[in-house]
């Protein structure tokens, strides 16, 4: 498997305990990083053509990687030729319909979300336009609301992060999941979570 954009390494490290996986590389842009995790014996390199081109992946990841790339349309179809024949591509991103953006049109959160670094935001819709073009089939095209109720009230009471925190006793299981369960099913969670199947004749 591939973990492509790998930041620290804390994916690879898990699945390097649980022994199960024949070989998992990361990519990584920051030397640094790549310094350490080499040091950790993990295989980590800065680009997939770094990578012996005869490795043929059964599984890429990317977790909060798609949003910063410059051409994303290029690089999906570089990395749908490194997948095997049934090879999964497992992507998670913001979502550019969250809540605070389509719904309470928070300006403090778009001034938060809306930054440099983040080159393209998408929507499940554009996603998954995105990867069909490029020549995978949608396995799973989920959402997944990663931040309670108590964290969009403090954003829109004080137009700041870590409400979650700040506001702990407002966190409750129940609330919680009935909270989720709405926005995913007015496709207004905070995180897109992808599931693309290569295309044979992709």
């Amino acid at each position: 498997m591939l973990d492509f954009g790998c930041g620290n390494g804390g994916f690879l490290r898990r699945i390097k305990k649980q022994g199960n996986m024949a070989r998992a590389f990361g990519v990584e842009l920051d030397k640094t990083t790549r310094t350490h995790l080499l040091q950790e014996e993990i295989e980590v390199f800065e680009s997939i053509d770094n990578i012996d081109q005869s490795i043929k992946f059964d599984i890429i990841t990317m977790f909060h990687v798609i949003e910063h790339l410059e051409d994303p349309y290029e690089m999906m179809k570089k990395l749908r030729d490194r997948l095997t024949d049934n090879g999964l591509l497992i992507v998670e991103t913001p979502n550019a319909e969250d809540a605070l953006i389509s719904q309470y049109h928070s300006e403090s959160f778009m001034d938060f979300t809306f930054w440099s670094a983040h080159l393209f935001l998408y929507n499940s819709y554009s996603l998954e336009m995105l990867m069909n073009n490029c020549g995978f089939s949608t396995v799973n095209n989920n959402q997944i609301q990663r931040y309670p109720l108590s964290n969009h009230l403090y954003w829109l009471s004080t137009g700041m992060p870590g409400g979650h925190a700040k506001w702990k006793e407002l966190n409750c299981g129940v609330l919680e999941e009935a909270y989720a369960d709405t926005l995913r099913g007015l496709r207004k969670c905070d995180t897109l979570f992808g599931i693309f199947k290569r295309n044979r004749n992709g």
